[in-house]
């Protein structure tokens, strides 16, 4: 999934006692794909090359996928079209891909528990499609995991946008909470400048899925100060 400003410092405002943890889901939990190759694909591997890259070669059309304002079922007619390839294949194999993502690293769930445990919320937020609300979250049981979920496809926003200093993306799950953003950190792979300065949103950032177990074991620490 696209990423937004993807080298800048950490900014820890607010990171001392946070009172929600945002995690990222691509490459900071999961490096998992669309349109895997696996035994009883119903595409060829190059077949599903042709798919990919007919789509992600196509920044407004997987922004606007990203955003909800279009859907998998036509994301897939449109890749079938651009492939010539069968619609409904491609679909399968879409979902397919989004029921069997893996996290990086297990373990990190473990982890995640331990924070919650402390009182902290640990919410999941993604950049993602409708296939992640659709299929993922149930496959791999992330509502038991996590205290939320948020995706851009529920917020109409990507995690990058800012209104000012509002964040269309973060602003909702904040407000229902009674959290301020500088009692928030956002773990993820790529930094939003914009929306950290804007709103005073803490951020750490995740240069590989095998960090995420450190990043989140320092907010054990803190809490244990």
């Amino acid at each position: 999934m696209p990423k937004s400003l993807e080298t800048t410092p950490d900014h820890h405002v607010g990171e001392a006692q946070p009172k929600v943890i945002f995690v990222d889901w691509y490459k900071t939990l999961s490096n998992s794909l669309f349109w895997i190759d696996h035994p009883g694909t119903l595409l060829s591997s190059q077949e599903l090359s042709r798919v990919t890259h007919s789509l992600f070669d196509d920044p407004k059309l997987i922004d606007s996928w990203m955003k909800g304002f279009t859907n998998s079922e036509a994301v897939s007619a449109e890749a079938a079209a651009r492939t010539n390839l069968d619609p409904d294949n491609i679909f399968q194999e879409l979902v397919y891909s989004a029921q069997n993502m893996k996290l990086y690293d297990p373990e990190v769930l473990q982890m995640i528990q331990a924070v919650r445990d402390q009182g902290r919320k640990v919410v999941l937020a993604t950049d993602n499609m409708d296939t992640f609300e659709r299929w993922t979250v149930a496959a791999l049981n992330l509502e038991s995991v996590f205290d939320g979920i948020i995706t851009s496809p529920s917020r109409g926003a990507l995690k990058s946008e800012i209104q000012g200093d509002y964040s269309p993306f973060f602003g909702h799950y904040l407000s229902l909470n009674g959290i301020k953003p500088s009692e928030a950190v956002l773990v993820d792979d790529s930094s939003i400048d914009e929306v950290v300065m804007a709103t005073g949103l803490g951020f750490r950032r995740v240069d590989h899925p095998n960090r995420l177990a450190s990043i989140l074991s320092g907010f054990l620490e803190t809490a244990e100060v």
